[in-house]
């Protein structure tokens, strides 16, 4: 809505970024739900629309808090998809089972995807459903998905006469998700690693470092939702370029806090030992704090043994800094610390007060006495 001599002076709004706990009790409270009971929130929800409709399907489902499943992104994109897909059938008397509200923002992020750009104006967008799912040609199901919060709509990027508005997915982590399904429901799970090498579906994907940089979001996505189709499985995996290999390496560990812990096996351990010897041992450690509380093959006992394994010159000289710095930052350090005087002790359950004192002992290993002394 500015001028247009203003248009080149944009800022980025981060959502409830840094202010997650009190966004997130904010809108479960409005929407009757207790709010989540661990340390770390899952950091999609300081987005706020992500954040309104997994409120919404709660409480469509009856459920009253996020249940244990749910503390990856994928389950949640699921069941919100689901709630909007019994919506749409019901309010147009068609069947659920013709997934058309699904189907139709796959095709639409399909679309976007190969056309390069990050939207699709109205006139092809409404192509694009007609021909993924044209049982809904007599349905405005376009619009719908717009009023439902599952798209975006933005006005035309011209003053032409005639100019029409354009699309994409509600928030950039859904449009990649959605992409990224359609991309391994298109291929066996017996030839998905194929499709990533010189001359697959994929290639281009990972096929050089300016690639994978452009491709982050997408790549990220897929690093959440191929362990979960193929056990033990990481996207790493997949890679025969070893000079590209280091890049996806740091995308996996980082999209750990948007996985499912039942994805974490053996296989993710090594990835992250990987990164632990590198120079991003320090976003490698956020990634396995984020985790850390929940029970799985890389939560807090598995820190522990990380940990105790150094020799204590290395481990002191390596954990110190970083406590220091993730303090210092409000990040993941002190969110974990703090999180003790926001959530109702007593409704926490035994496997994560467990797993949550582990990492706070750890934190009084700490010569930052702001540190020591706030997690003691």
């Amino acid at each position: 809505c500015l001028p247009k001599q203003f248009a080149a002076q944009a800022v980025e709004h981060k959502g409830f970024a840094g202010m997650e706990r009190e966004a997130c009790n904010a809108f479960f409270f409005h929407y009757h739900l207790e709010p989540p009971l661990v340390p770390v929130l899952q950091p999609e929800l300081a987005n706020p629309l992500y954040l309104k409709l997994v409120c919404e399907t709660l409480q469509a489902k009856g459920l009253k808090q996020l249940p244990k499943g749910w503390f990856g992104i994928a389950p949640v994109i699921r069941a919100f998809l689901a709630h909007k897909e019994e919506q749409f059938a019901t309010e147009h008397s068609v069947s659920a089972g013709a997934a058309i509200v699904s189907g139709s923002l796959r095709a639409i992020a399909a679309a976007i995807a190969n056309v390069g750009s990050a939207a699709l104006s109205w006139s092809e967008a409404q192509s694009t459903i007609d021909a993924a799912r044209p049982q809904a040609k007599d349905i405005n199901g376009l619009q719908w998905l717009v009023t439902a919060d599952l798209l975006i709509e933005d006005g035309p990027s011209t003053d032409a006469i005639g100019a029409e508005n354009f699309v994409r997915p509600a928030f950039e982590r859904f449009g990649d998700f959605l992409l990224a399904s359609e991309m391994l429901d298109s291929v066996k799970n017996s030839n998905v690693d194929q499709e990533f090498k010189s001359g697959g579906r994929f290639a281009d994907l990972v096929a050089s470092e300016q690639a994978v940089q452009k491709n982050t979001g997408l790549l990220s996505a897929l690093s959440v939702l191929l362990p979960e189709r193929i056990s033990g499985m990481e996207l790493t995996d997949l890679i025969e370029d070893d000079s590209v290999r280091s890049d996806v390496t740091r995308i996996v560990v980082r999209s750990l806090p948007w996985r499912t812990p039942e994805t974490f096996l053996s296989s993710t351990q090594q990835v992250l030992r990987e990164v632990l010897n590198s120079p991003e041992a320090y976003s490698s450690m956020d990634a396995m704090l984020s985790v850390s509380t929940q029970e799985s093959e890389i939560d807090a006992f598995w820190l522990h043994e990380v940990l105790l394994w150094l020799p204590f010159a290395k481990r002191d000289a390596f954990w110190c800094g970083y406590l220091k710095l993730s303090y210092e930052a409000g990040d993941i350090v002190r969110r974990i610390i703090e999180a003790a005087a926001d959530i109702d002790l007593e409704k926490i359950n035994r496997s994560t007060a467990e797993r949550w004192c582990i990492v706070l002992l750890w934190f009084t290993a700490a010569a930052d006495r702001r540190v020591k002394d706030s997690a003691t």
